[in-house]
């Protein structure tokens, strides 16, 4: 855990590796990883959201419950507070 805070990484060959090679961005880091690449942000996501911390009680949602987690989800997945809390982010853009 340290080497992820510190490094931002993890690598499969590491004895105490606990998954596979992965590189953790912040989302400060993705934004500034386009900026020098003439693109214009179209929507920046956590498209986990806060669902990793709730997905026992989402995998039982009815369809109605559901389908306000998802209303909910969507409505909140660019908010800059959830953003790193994700697993996983996406970053739309369009090339100028």
């Amino acid at each position: 855990m340290d080497r992820i805070i510190d490094q931002g990484r993890i690598d499969a060959r590491d004895e105490d590796c606990f998954w596979t090679d992965a590189y953790f961005h912040s989302p400060g880091e993705i934004e500034s990883l386009f900026e020098g690449h003439q693109v214009t942000k179209l929507e920046h996501v956590a498209t986990d959201g806060i669902g990793i911390l709730m997905r026992n009680r989402i995998n039982n949602l009815n369809e109605e419950e559901f389908n306000q987690w998802v209303a909910y989800h969507l409505r909140t997945c660019s908010e800059p507070s959830i953003l790193g809390m994700s697993n996983h982010g996406l970053y739309i853009c369009r090339k100028n």
